[in-house]
């Protein structure tokens, strides 16, 4: 067999052990699926009025800090004990707030003394920070992490035996099609990217074969999707619903998708070291899955501030004893809002404001600024993608793939705000040709930022 060319798989070698590593994943994901299962009836058997959640909060994150004070040496000394028999959400107040810098330096510290590895598994995150990690994870964590992911697809009325693609998500490029246990019944296809037109035809047409009932995808990859669908016409994909995630979906990549498939898009926030955090409903709002996560918003010195005030999210596992990740900082940013949602659920709802903030723009050798005061004020215009690229010899181009209303006046308006955020010590310029590729992060996501000064890449 020829070596797959795709980044990351090289020879027959690494795509052997990527694939072996695939089936070991999912044989560990079939023997745990009658505990997901059993989880997933609980939530959708007994539906949670919020005193119910609350109390189920209180009892996870009780056991949660008791298990850290005892057994994770991170905590030793630094938590008082005598806290025990006070409300939990006191006593976790006394926690420190722990940083992704923290927890890669230390990383043994945070694991409990009686981990059992045979219960664990190792997560590793893709590094788009800066700073990979690898943590481990309880089984209970991965029954209650698919438990809750088949109460979403329940509530978008998807069947237990639905079919998911996705597209341009494999790290080889070919047809992979399987059944995902973590699921239910759910069956699986994927393929990956390639530089051939022919492969491309041919991944079309096997996705239109498939019939999928959804998408499961980031943001980038849909419109690509969507895009290579019209480059190659045929039958349209009669989907049931998409689900987004990994990247900030903005409000025209919404619209065209819509447009386009004709479905309901869902987009869920979340990231790899515990999962998903929130999910949209049906009415647009993401609501906190709250039985697995604690959310907190803070400022900058790490309080806690008021509802609907924007700060930083921090989050606490509430399942994984394995290793309890207690007031992690995200680096995202978010508001808890006040007002309930009109669907009902008693989870709370949590306000995006932006994403991470994606770094600095060096404006000369001893001063930078906040690429986040350029990034957000870009979310605002009618843009289905953009990214803000910081060149090597110092200057900005922004790239922007524009939405159906987007003007040559919106385009000045950009240029002259990211002038003022860069006091004009460096240049700004924006391209709306597509000619010029987006980059991507070292996950593989779609950056808002990236810059090319520290690593002096040509462009």
């Amino acid at each position: 067999m020829a070596a797959p060319s795709t980044p990351g798989i090289e020879t027959k070698r690494e795509y052997e052990q990527y694939w072996h590593a695939h089936q070991r994943e999912m044989t560990q994901n079939a023997l745990l699926f009658p505990e997901i299962y059993r989880a997933f009836r609980r939530y959708v058997e007994r539906p949670m009025t919020s005193k119910m959640l609350r109390d189920l909060q209180a009892s996870r994150l009780n056991r949660i800090l008791k298990k850290a004070t005892e057994q994770v040496p991170a905590y030793a000394g630094q938590v008082s004990e005598a806290m025990a028999a006070a409300d939990p959400f006191e006593w976790l107040d006394e926690f420190p707030l722990t940083s992704r810098k923290e927890l890669a330096k230390r990383l043994p510290d945070y694991c409990a003394d009686d981990i059992n590895p045979v219960d664990c598994k190792a997560v590793v995150t893709s590094g788009t920070s800066g700073i990979p990690l690898k943590l481990v994870v309880s089984s209970e964590h991965l029954a209650h992490m698919h438990a809750t992911a088949m109460r979403r697809n329940h509530a978008y009325g998807l069947a237990i035996d639905h079919k998911v693609l996705r597209p341009f998500w494999s790290l080889f490029p070919r047809w992979s099609e399987y059944n995902y246990p973590p699921w239910g019944l759910c069956r699986m296809a994927e393929w990956g990217p390639a530089d051939d037109d022919s492969y491309l035809a041919e991944m079309i047409a096997r996705s239109r074969e498939f019939r999928p009932d959804t998408l499961f995808l980031r943001p980038s990859h849909c419109l690509k999707f969507q895009d290579a669908l019209a480059t190659f016409p045929g039958p349209p994909l009669q989907l049931h619903a998409i689900q987004t995630y990994g990247e900030v979906l903005t409000s025209a990549a919404r619209q065209r998708l819509v447009e386009y498939f004709g479905c309901q898009i869902y987009d869920l926030y979340g990231m790899r070291e515990v999962g998903t955090i929130a999910a949209q409903c049906e009415r647009g709002a993401y609501h906190i899955e709250a039985e697995r996560i604690w959310l907190e918003v803070v400022d900058e010195n790490g309080r806690p501030v008021p509802d609907e005030t924007q700060g930083e999210i921090v989050i606490t596992n509430l399942v994984n004893e394995a290793m309890p990740l207690i007031r992690y900082r995200t680096g995202d940013l978010g508001a808890l809002r006040v007002s309930p949602c009109e669907c009902v659920r008693p989870h709370k709802v949590l306000s995006l404001v932006g994403g991470r903030r994606p770094g600095m723009i060096r404006l000369s050798e001893d001063k930078t600024v906040d690429a986040f005061r350029v990034v957000s004020t870009i979310r605002r215009y009618p843009i289905e993608r953009f990214q803000v690229i910081q060149e090597s010899d110092l200057s900005v181009t922004i790239l922007v793939s524009p939405g159906a209303s987007f003007t040559e006046a919106h385009e000045r308006e950009i240029v002259e705000h990211a002038d003022a955020v860069l006091q004009k010590l460096v240049t700004a310029r924006i391209d709306s040709t597509g000619r010029r590729p987006f980059l991507n992060s070292t996950g593989g996501k779609a950056a808002d930022f990236v810059s090319l000064v520290e690593s002096g890449e040509s462009p």
